[in-house]
């Protein structure tokens, strides 16, 4: 039975508004908090919010754009990437920040980072540069070297560290000690989010307008990277953490979810007016929400909106688990 397209008129379960643009979005490993990087001037550009209050934890303002966010697995901290520097936050108190300050005569500005899943590492990049980081020390390890600076992408593992920037190519370094294992022309420009398979194979990459899936199979030493397929995506795109679905925004105010392995379009749903834009997305751990962000354009200003959609409420999960 083949899957149809669903359209359907629900709400969100919570909704939040922050002054301006929303530009990066994460939820806890609980999915009880949400951080939001915006456009801002320092103010207050940088917010946690209490989902099952429905309020601000504590707001900051950390620059004039906040361009990454991403909390620490064990939800104790929160690492944002800014025109201000590389900055870690205690998550409960939001008190002034250790800034992690650029190893190396290069611009402060991060603009991407990720922090490997059981937490041991930091990667960020600034300016050209991959900086890899002692994330439980707060210790910098060692430049990754690459092409430039891009998305970064940890395996489950730990063990690799995939990189796409600059010149349109797809690099997976070695994390220990940052050699190059293969790499693709991947014709994907900078990636928005990424997810390794949980047995190292599989590769899904997201960037503004196309999503690809690539295998990973070792030769010795090194990997051999193969293009397998591609999916049409917008803006802020992500892949969930079970490597099924795919979320992107756009403009227009609406979001979509697509099946990865095949393409298809799953649900397209509204979340705000036809003249808002939807900048970032972000699938919860367990792969039962989807956290959306953007902006609202009315007569005489903007404004940002953060809102949390279950699954459920926009796909039909029964169905779909079936049909596997």
């Amino acid at each position: 039975r083949q899957r149809q397209m669903c359209i359907r008129d629900r709400s969100p379960q919570t909704q939040f508004s922050v002054p301006d643009l929303v530009y990066s979005v994460d939820i806890s490993n609980d999915g009880n908090l949400v951080a939001v990087g915006s456009r801002g001037d320092n103010r207050e550009n940088l917010t946690v919010f209490d989902v099952n209050r429905g309020a601000t934890l504590w707001s900051v303002g950390a620059g004039s754009w906040v361009w990454d966010v991403a909390f620490s697995p064990d939800q104790k901290w929160l690492i944002s990437g800014s025109d201000s520097g590389l900055q870690i936050w205690d998550v409960r108190g939001g008190r002034a920040p250790a800034v992690l300050p650029p190893p190396a005569l290069t611009v402060p500005e991060v603009k991407h980072l990720s922090i490997s899943p059981q937490g041991k590492f930091l990667a960020a990049s600034r300016g050209s540069k991959i900086e890899l980081w002692d994330f439980l020390n707060r210790k910098f390890l060692r430049f990754i070297p690459t092409n430039g600076g891009g998305t970064l992408v940890f395996s489950r593992d730990e063990k690799w560290l995939a990189v796409c920037g600059a010149h349109n190519r797809l690099e997976i370094h070695d994390v220990d000690s940052g050699a190059l294992l293969g790499e693709i022309e991947a014709r994907v420009g900078r990636l928005s989010a990424g997810e390794f398979s949980s047995d190292g194979r599989r590769l899904v990459t997201c960037s503004v307008g196309v999503t690809k899936t690539f295998s990973l199979e070792k030769n010795g030493n090194e990997l051999v990277l193969t293009e397998l397929g591609t999916i049409r995506s917008s803006l802020g795109a992500d892949v969930s953490a079970n490597g099924k679905w795919l979320a992107s925004g756009g403009h227009f105010g609406m979001v979509s979810v697509n099946e990865v392995a095949s393409g298809k379009t799953l649900s397209s749903f509204q979340v705000a007016n036809g003249n808002d834009s939807i900048y970032a997305t972000k699938f919860s751990a367990d792969n039962t929400q989807v956290v959306v962000g953007g902006m609202l354009r009315n007569d005489r200003a903007s404004s940002g909106t953060v809102q949390i959609w279950n699954l459920s409420d926009v796909l039909d999960l029964t169905d779909t688990a079936q049909q596997e």
